[in-house]
């Protein structure tokens, strides 16, 4: 697409600019698109969801409600935080107390990110 662009020569310098400024945009745009996790490409993976994601990855809305509330209600929503209803894990041994973990997404303005499997927050 940009060699297109280079290779009209009737372009004058702004309509060059304006282009390749756009396409540049695009470009972005589609790399931005593909480090978003979602919840069609976590399902066409075929991995479970606590191998798909990493921590601090960026995450799209509907991610976010799918770890927030997707098989069992979440256990902490507070702030934009939310913490997935089912325990990942625990850590400590009985008859000590445990600690259990959980799925664990942020949102932030317009934006979700995964943060990784977290212990539980209080409310």
């Amino acid at each position: 697409m940009l060699d297109e662009v280079r290779s009209n020569s009737d372009l004058t310098r702004p309509e060059f600019a304006k282009s390749f400024a756009t396409i540049a945009v695009e470009q972005i745009e589609k790399k931005a698109a593909k480090r978003i996790k979602t919840v069609a490409k976590f399902e066409k993976q075929g991995l479970e969801l606590d191998k798909y994601l990493s921590p601090f990855d960026e995450i799209d809305e509907e991610m976010f409600l799918h770890i927030a509330c997707a098989y069992v209600p979440c256990t902490y929503d507070i702030g934009g935080i939310v913490q997935g209803g089912d325990a990942c894990d625990s850590i400590g041994e009985y008859p000590q107390k445990k600690v259990y973990t959980y799925m664990t997404a942020q949102r932030i303005g317009y934006k979700y990110y995964y943060l990784g499997v977290l212990p539980e927050f209080k409310q």
